[in-house]
């Protein structure tokens, strides 16, 4: 078993060159938001993007629209911070939803109801989203919110939207190998414990 830790260890040492860092989008909303589409009550102010509930709408269905990026081959999780403040009083059927878009399909990868009241904090919360199965799609990202009356959502506050993956040198060697190493290890443990 020893072996079997020093082996691995040993491998990622000698292969750490190969592993590198790459933003695909990393959208903080400081400047210019070109590339994003807004319907309805979405607005931008410099540090984040947001849904108010002004002017309050019935029957409502707003959205924004990240622009297009690749999902690479390595996939990663979406990070999005963000928060989202309710006013339950208001609060009939009203719900918050994120979308991957892709191809002519949207699949909804997140959905809350302002029925459970605030979600986050209001200096925003990490969400992560997995993207591995859209890997090497053309994807958006679409935050929407829809219900009865706009004004059950005091407010949507994105602050940042990113994906940051990590690219193994030239193939997928280095990451095809590490899983090796791993499935060796948990065989062997599963194997000691059968034994014993």
């Amino acid at each position: 078993m020893k072996k079997l830790i020093y082996l691995l260890t040993l491998f990622m040492v000698l292969n750490w060159p190969a592993l590198s860092q790459t933003t695909v989008i990393d959208e903080s909303f400081e400047t210019d938001i070109t590339g994003w589409d807004f319907e309805g009550n979405w607005f931008h102010e410099p540090g984040y993007i947001f849904m108010y509930y002004h002017p309050v709408t019935y029957d409502f269905d707003f959205w924004t629209i990240s622009p297009e990026f690749q999902v690479p081959l390595t996939g990663g999780d979406l990070i999005i911070n963000h928060f989202i403040d309710v006013y339950l009083m208001n609060v009939t059927n009203e719900k918050c939803e994120i979308s991957v878009l892709h191809g002519d399909q949207e699949d909804v990868v997140w959905e809350y109801s302002l029925s459970n009241g605030p979600w986050g904090s209001i200096f925003g919360t990490d969400m992560l989203i997995p993207l591995d199965e859209f890997v090497g799609e053309n994807v958006r990202i679409k935050m929407r919110s829809y219900g009865a009356k706009s004004s059950a959502l005091w407010g949507w506050f994105i602050f940042n939207v990113n994906l940051t993956t990590f690219e193994y040198g030239g193939d997928s060697s280095y990451r095809d190998s590490l899983l090796t190493c791993f499935r060796l290890e948990t065989t062997y443990r599963s194997e000691s414990v059968h034994k014993s």
